[in-house]
């Protein structure tokens, strides 16, 4: 549990210049939750007459080493400013301002403010448009609702908005001459397009592979040119190249060539657009997107602006459960779930379904995907904790076509998530080898991102080991790391190797076998059984350490099947009357891998036009 109180006797606080104009407050204890980037944050505060002496902030599903820091450091601050106003740990922007919402409540309470506000509004149940999530494509989908004259109630199963977009880097569609000139020349990725053939694409990219090819010649031929060369043309190919694969019957996951082509074309709008409600952009460093200053957060937190500004109604800690149909067999509303009880929402023009994907639905998963012989429940998530697939669950209830359900994407990270990205990087390159959950190495462990082969081992899990050599590096990346990851239960110290390995939960013998089997690898310099060629020295010398991460579940890319027009689906191809999709909760856009850049613009395009067509 991540937890830090502060306390304070009152002559020191009284002290403080902060105080100069003390406030006045009903002695006591008061608490406020806020959701946070992944979870509730929860804020206890305790007062006396005129000062805050106390302030707890407990969040344990906040990111380790990210939105952790804010709980740690952000109570000190609090105390000390004797006030919610204080700056929010630097890339942890949510939790920081959770964390601030929440005290604002404990002070509310404590000045009895709270208590004369009054009865709270009405709940308002019905409008024109139902949008469920409050995602990218959802927040999209409110805005071109609203701005099109229509009544807009979204319903958003978190305490915040964002979805797994406000996890993300933000990364949109952009590549206007303004960015392709920041880029400079990119003649070395042109000349690849030349040796790509029609035989390497399906048949509907070959006018975009004659164009790209003709543009690279005369690109490559004028060296006058000072920008990037980049166009809709260049996404498709990369989209189509990147998305493809097989599940593990050989079954290929499905690019839809005509959805994704509109969207694309559509980038320069969305774009402008949300320039035009005020994100700010990084200096563009890669083909094809652009990312926003505070990544996703800003995304989110400008599409948030726009849908409210337009008129959109946000209710939060509200999950849709189950489509309303009527006699016509219309969907006409939704029913929804909240701490009070069951409310029906009615749509009087139609219901956006906008809910992400099914990637913390760790028994869904396992029922669906095919691209892994180790997936199990275990296996962790790195979405938000309601990304379960109601939107899908819903769909399918009402007869909708579900597509390429089989198709997950997984991201490298400590154990169930409680470990980075990052830190599982520095695990991964400060480890000698690598044993999966039998204490057996299972590939070549030179790399130190072992996720493409983790997902064929017991629960994605890999174990990377060493001895003090290991130690030291991650004390040299950074001081107390050790000590850090192995109060979060992903490190684990031993004397012996035999007594790291029952901390990890290993087999000591079939370890220590495993060890000595590579330390024979070392002297001899090969690796008969995998091929390694280079090693950072043999696993000898206490203290042995063993430190666990995992393939979580990241992306879900099957869904429900929806027209051009964003209209879902049913197996015979026939339109299910009053619903429309957007989002993750659709199939046919990623296909085999995420597409970075073109995810988000295709969410917001299809948002937008959703909105649009279910306010009509």
């Amino acid at each position: 549990m991540f937890k830090r109180v502060f306390s304070v006797i009152l002559a020191l606080v009284c002290s403080m210049g902060a105080l100069a104009l003390a406030e006045t407050y009903q002695p006591g204890e008061y608490s406020a939750t806020v959701f946070g980037m992944m979870g509730d944050v929860t804020v206890t505060m305790t007062f006396d007459a005129e000062a805050i002496t106390n302030v707890t902030v407990v969040g344990d599903a906040e990111t380790p080493g990210i939105g952790t820091l804010a709980i740690e450091q952000l109570p000190d601050a609090i105390l000390a400013a004797q006030s919610a106003e204080v700056d929010a740990v630097t890339g942890a922007t949510v939790t920081s301002n959770a964390i601030k919402e929440a005290v604002l409540s404990c002070i509310a309470q404590a000045k009895g403010e709270e208590a004369a506000a009054g009865a709270p509004d009405e709940i308002v149940t019905e409008a024109d448009v139902i949008v469920v999530g409050a995602g990218a494509a959802g927040l999209s989908a409110a805005w071109s609702a609203a701005n099109a004259g229509a009544s807009v109630i979204v319903l958003e199963a978190n305490g915040r908005t964002g979805g797994s977009a406000i996890l993300s880097g933000g990364n949109l569609n952009g590549f206007d001459e303004e960015v392709r000139q920041a880029l400079g020349r990119n003649d070395k990725d042109m000349e690849a397009y030349l040796a790509m053939t029609e035989a390497d694409f399906p048949a509907e990219y070959a006018q975009d592979l004659a164009e790209v090819q003709e543009a690279a010649r005369a690109y490559l031929a004028d060296s006058s040119v000072t920008a990037a060369y980049d166009s809709v043309a260049r996404v498709m190919l990369d989209h189509w190249n990147k998305g493809k694969g097989q599940d593990l019957d050989g079954v290929w996951a499905t690019i839809n060539y005509d959805y994704v082509r509109k969207a694309v074309e559509a980038n320069e709008d969305i774009y402008q657009w949300l320039l035009a409600g005020g994100i700010t952009f990084k200096a563009p460093t890669t083909k094809h997107y652009v990312t926003p200053n505070n990544k996703g957060a800003e995304l989110i937190e400008v599409l948030q602006k726009l849908a409210e500004d337009a008129g959109a109604k946000i209710v939060y800690n509200t999950r849709g459960v189950a489509l309303t149909v009527d006699e016509a067999g219309k969907v006409n509303g939704v029913e929804a779930e909240t701490a009070e009880g069951k409310v029906t929402y009615t749509a009087k023009g139609g219901v956006v379904l906008a809910t992400g994907s099914f990637a913390s639905n760790p028994e869904m998963v396992v029922k669906y995907q095919n691209v892994g012989r180790g997936i199990s429940v275990n296996t962790g998530s790195s979405n938000p904790p309601t990304n379960i697939g109601d939107g899908i669950v819903m769909a399918e209830a009402v007869g909708a076509k579900l597509y390429d359900m089989q198709f997950v994407g997984y991201i490298w990270r400590g154990y169930k998530s409680l470990g980075t990205t990052a830190e599982a990087g520095v695990l991964g390159g400060a480890k000698q080898l690598a044993v999966n959950a039998e204490g057996v190495r299972f590939t070549n462990d030179t790399a130190a991102n072992l996720q493409a082969a983790a997902i064929h081992q017991t629960d994605a899990v890999v174990n990377m080991v060493g001895d003090r050599a290991m130690y030291e590096a991650l004390e040299a990346n950074t001081a107390g790391l050790t000590a850090d990851l192995e109060a979060r239960g992903l490190l684990f110290t031993g004397d012996t190797l035999e007594e790291a390995a029952q901390k990890a939960g290993l087999d000591g013998e079939t370890l220590a076998a495993t060890v000595a089997a590579f330390n024979d690898m070392v002297d001899a310099g090969a690796d008969p059984d995998f091929g390694r060629t280079s090693f950072n020295g043999k696993v000898v010398e206490a203290p042995f350490v063993i430190a666990k991460c995992q393939a979580v579940n990241h992306l879900t890319y099957g869904g429900v099947d929806t027209d051009l027009e964003t209209r879902v689906l049913r197996e015979d191809g026939s339109v299910i009357d009053g619903l429309y999709a957007a989002g993750d909760v659709v199939a046919g856009f990623e296909g085999y891998a995420h597409q970075t850049g073109e995810c988000l613009t295709i969410a917001m395009y299809y948002g937008r036009l959703a909105g649009e067509n279910a306010a009509k």
